[in-house]
């Protein structure tokens, strides 16, 4: 019953099935992290943010800009 409520309000509002839509398909995008978050907690971190933050302190300045360098280069877009 709250899912019909909920879906009526977004509705009136001009909002609806398109962002219903739309978190179902951040929810399934994020879920593409969980390997990650799984790797970095055998590593023992909390999780992948946890792991790099720990990376950045361990290694500084150097490690952040091979990171950007070499993994979100936009040479991979």
């Amino acid at each position: 019953m709250k899912d019909i409520d909920a879906q009526r309000i977004l509705e009136a509002y001009g909002e609806g099935d398109s962002d219903i839509d739309h978190h179902n398909q951040y929810m399934m995008d994020k879920d593409l992290l969980n390997p990650l978050h799984a790797a970095a907690q055998q590593a023992g971190a909390k999780d992948i943010n946890d792991w790099m933050i720990q990376q950045i302190k361990d290694q500084g300045e150097n490690w952040t800009s091979w990171f950007i360098d070499t993994v979100i280069s936009q040479e991979n877009y």
